[in-house]
């Protein structure tokens, strides 16, 4: 059923669903050059052992997250693509998205203020749960950002509609 899921929606197909949160969402303006917004009772954290700027919004009850990643674009030659390959070779996963939903629509990649885009999907199994995990990488200038929207399986429903929330307002803000 999980690769159905994936198989036949997208991720951008997820903020479709955004219209039916009912929670009051807030925005999240970040030093680093981007924003977003959140539900109010999600809470934030970061993580230093990361070693780049990141922030993450949890579910109350830990079945989903939003993290944002900045990281600097060392070879200026690479695509959001071979970015987002790379970055599912180190995790181990396959992209469930069938190829013609890997590269978002120029004008979604514009509106996120960006020249380049890559989203992929993952299954993984995370402490004990099983996963779902949505990659998207936007590459603007001399950085690339990368948004990881994961929910526990058995809670897409309920959380799909904020994720694709808080994708859909993702910008970039920065240069």
């Amino acid at each position: 059923m999980t690769k159905k899921f994936f198989g036949c929606v997208s991720l951008f197909a997820m903020i479709l669903l955004a219209g039916m949160v009912s929670a009051k969402m807030l925005s999240h303006s970040d030093p680093d050059g981007f924003k977003f917004d959140y539900p109010d009772d999600w809470s934030e954290s970061y993580d230093d052992s990361v070693g780049v700027p990141n922030i993450t919004y949890s579910s109350a009850d830990g079945y989903a997250a939003f993290g944002v990643y900045v990281y600097p674009k060392n070879d200026k030659k690479m695509t959001a693509l071979e970015l987002l390959e790379g970055t599912l070779e180190n995790l181990g996963g396959e992209n469930m998205l069938s190829e013609d939903r890997i590269i978002p629509p120029t004008a979604q990649i514009k509106a996120a203020g960006a020249d380049d885009a890559a989203m992929g999907a993952i299954e993984m199994n995370q402490s004990g749960f099983d996963m779902l995990t949505g990659i998207t990488i936007l590459v603007k200038g001399k950085k690339y950002y990368m948004y990881v929207q994961s929910v526990v399986v058995d809670y897409q429903d309920t959380y799909a509609p904020f994720l694709g929330k808080m994708a859909k307002s993702f910008r970039i803000t920065g240069k």
